[in-house]
């Protein structure tokens, strides 16, 4: 099992909660990783979010809920 594994996973299931007109809003979102546990996201429309996840997969998928709960706060079910 790859270390990137369960981060690849979580990304793909934060991207299927998504609808197709969120998934067009992110085409060309970006993430970094800043090394030391440390990533961030961005995303065209002038969003962005850093924390802690250990890879580019992990920012991707923490940066995509941030987004969907600032922007779509009607449909967090948190």
């Amino acid at each position: 099992m790859n270390s990137h594994d369960f981060c690849r996973t979580l990304l793909k299931a934060t991207r299927a909660e998504l609808t197709s007109e969120q998934r067009k809003l992110l085409v060309g979102a970006w993430a970094y990783d800043l090394h030391g546990g440390q990533v961030e996201f961005h995303v065209k429309d002038g969003f962005y979010w850093n924390g802690r996840g250990c890879c580019l997969y992990h920012a991707k998928a923490k940066g995509i809920e941030a987004w969907r709960k600032s922007r779509y706060p009607e449909e967090d079910t948190s």
